[in-house]
């Protein structure tokens, strides 16, 4: 995945990194879902059809301002 390798904000190095998703058993990788966000029958997000990208998060080492990027295909 590229990134930016310089900080919007202030210029310094950014560093790759990911945020996890905390379930009750797992820890899943955060994604991008395309289109408005639905609820099934039992209150939960419906997921299934949906086109979902994982997620990569930079951090500036610098100032701490973090950007998220949806991997490309």
């Amino acid at each position: 995945m590229a990134g930016r390798s310089s900080c919007q904000k202030c210029s310094g190095t950014m560093r790759a990194g990911f945020v996890p998703d905390r379930s009750y058993a797992s820890v899943l990788l955060s994604h991008w879902c395309e289109g408005v966000p639905e609820k099934g029958f039992l209150g939960n997000i419906k997921l299934s059809g949906l086109n979902m990208v994982p997620l990569v998060a930079y951090r500036c080492s610098s100032c701490g301002v973090v950007e998220f990027y949806a991997d490309a295909e």
